[in-house]
């Protein structure tokens, strides 16, 4: 993204798209030994910012990238977490990446 970031409007997109996509908005849970599906109501999003200006220039792209790179290993807990994350890496005032990791549950038979 290039651009001064209005992260509350980001937000705001965001948790319109978990509005719309029961499947962003579930969890999993065991109810008699049977697996069931848990659909919250809640649409909030948290984005995770993680402010990179201070490294040098030549270091940002590469950081964002290891971080990305971490994020995307790190396991869902599929009771508990939301199956979409979203993390925001800002490069400098204009520049940010926006990561996307989704649980492959949410997308699988699409």
């Amino acid at each position: 993204m290039k651009g001064r970031l209005d992260l509350p409007a980001l937000r705001q997109s965001l948790e319109s798209l978990l509005g719309r996509h029961e499947s962003l908005r579930t969890t999993f849970s065991w109810v008699d030994g049977e697996p069931v599906q848990i659909i919250s109501s809640s649409r909030k999003m948290d984005v995770q910012v993680i402010d990179l200006t201070e490294l040098e220039l030549a270091q940002r792209e590469s950081e964002a990238r290891r971080l990305a790179i971490a994020e995307s290993q790190r396991p869902f807990n599929l009771a508990q977490d939301q199956l979409l994350r979203f993390s925001l890496f800002q490069l400098d005032a204009e520049e940010h990446v926006l990561l996307l990791v989704m649980h492959q549950i949410v997308s699988d038979g699409w």
